[in-house]
């Protein structure tokens, strides 16, 4: 592990600038995250596919995590430049690792919902996977295993992907939506690692904040162009609702 950065006058006057950045960052994500929500709305409503009602929920809860992560930052630095003390409690990083961890199982059952589609009238996912993300939730917050947490969503979304990827029977697929997924995953891959890095290689964030923002302006712009396209395919021919084969 690095020694940690060296507080100098330069450093510090950085390191203010990189809370600003952050800030920014984080408005600038959940805004995006709200389009990508809403943007979608209109080619759920049309089919009810819970494929594209899965892929919606993961940028809800993405942009829901983003906006307590901008509140919790604002407190935090409320309490450090005023003799305000606001507490922060767990359950704030709570809601933090649940949104996110949520948004990310949302986006993999996204992939294979229909795999796991009941029967039976009766939808038990949506409690699954609220089960499973707090587990995960309260070892996030508990520190413990982080890196094995990391290596299960690498592993969980590299097999996702390829079995969707193999069992698609959408020859443009990849190019329409896969590339959506791709940038998703390695947006949340950089998130995470400035999770990882703590206090070490604080000025490495600045960077990584930056090549977020354009990943997922490139996400935005990709919904921004197929949604609205897929929307008006289904409107001209109802009966083909791509129940199977829209996301």
């Amino acid at each position: 592990m690095p020694p940690p950065l060296p507080i100098g006058p330069s450093t510090a006057a950085k390191i203010s600038q990189l809370i600003v950045i952050n800030l920014i960052y984080t408005v600038i994500i959940a805004v995006l995250a709200l389009y990508v929500f809403f943007k979608t709305k209109l080619a759920y409503t049309l089919t009810k596919h819970k494929g594209i009602l899965y892929f919606r929920l993961s940028f809800l809860f993405l942009a829901i995590m983003f906006i307590i992560r901008l509140a919790t930052r604002l407190l935090f630095e409320i309490n450090r430049t005023t003799s305000l003390h606001i507490p922060l409690h767990k359950w704030t990083f709570l809601g933090l690792a649940l949104s996110g961890i949520l948004s990310l199982i949302c986006l993999l059952y996204s992939l294979l919902w229909h795999i796991f589609e009941p029967t039976e009238d009766k939808d038990h996912a949506p409690l699954v996977l609220i089960g499973i993300a707090l587990i995960l939730s309260f070892l996030a917050i508990q520190g413990r295993a982080f890196n094995t947490l990391v290596g299960i969503i690498i592993v969980s979304f590299i097999a996702c992907f390829i079995i969707k990827w193999v069992s698609t029977t959408k020859k443009k697929w990849f190019w329409k939506t896969g590339t959506i997924y791709l940038s998703f995953f390695v947006f949340w891959m950089l998130n995470l690692y400035t999770v990882m890095l703590a206090n070490q290689r604080v000025l490495l964030r600045a960077p990584i904040f930056i090549g977020s923002t354009l990943l997922f302006l490139f996400i935005a712009y990709k919904v921004h162009c197929h949604f609205p396209n897929l929307s008006k395919k289904i409107a001209k021919n109802p009966k083909n609702n791509c129940q199977n084969q829209c996301v």
